[in-house]
């Protein structure tokens, strides 16, 4: 019976030392992944962060009634997209990380919504009204039915006009204007 006891009792501590091994590699692994994730995610912010306090340096530079041309490149990645959106001072639609002040951001959402969070990034700025060019942009979801008929099926898409331009994936122009009351911001592919 006592050699039955001590293989059961071995059998134990070695199906035990497993286990403990075995959730060890499970939560380095999952500590590994969340690394991982948070370095993708944290380098966009990074970016963006960097990139608005570089167009606010750019917008300081000017003088009342200059335009400048700055090529610049923004936050990018496939899976988010990073805006460059302004209010001015009467805009009550603004973020409320601008108070009763003009601000530029960039967020990853045009809405003043996406830029109340962790991934807006807001600048003051001293001029009453700031117009941001219009950009068409294309969402798929929900919507009215674009095509259909025939053999071709209906595909729900968005088309919105909005004060916002959209980083691309390379290089891109923004036009800054700097007027007495006003700032405004266009760009070039």
């Amino acid at each position: 019976m006592q050699i039955y006891n001590k293989n059961i009792r071995k059998g134990l501590i070695r199906d035990t030392t497993s286990l403990v091994v075995a959730i060890i590699g499970i939560l380095l692994l999952l500590f590994a992944v969340y690394q991982l994730y948070k370095v993708f995610v944290e380098q966009d912010s990074e970016v963006a962060k960097r990139t608005i306090n570089i167009i606010e340096a750019k917008i300081n530079l000017l003088e009342e009634g200059q335009t400048g041309k700055f090529p610049i490149k923004g936050p990018w990645n496939k899976n988010r997209k990073w805006y460059l959106v302004g209010w001015g001072k009467e805009n009550t639609e603004r973020p409320d990380k601008c108070y009763f002040d003009s601000c530029i951001c960039i967020c990853d959402g045009y809405l003043k919504e996406s830029c109340q969070g962790r991934n807006g990034f807001c600048r003051k700025v001293d001029v009453k009204n700031i117009n941001v060019e219009k950009t068409l942009i294309f969402n798929s979801g929900p919507g009215p039915n674009v095509g259909g008929g025939g053999n071709v099926p209906a595909r729900p898409e968005q088309r919105e006009e909005v004060s916002a331009i959209e980083f691309p994936a390379n290089l891109i122009e923004l036009q800054i204007k700097k007027n007495k009351d006003s700032l405004e911001i266009g760009y070039k592919k």
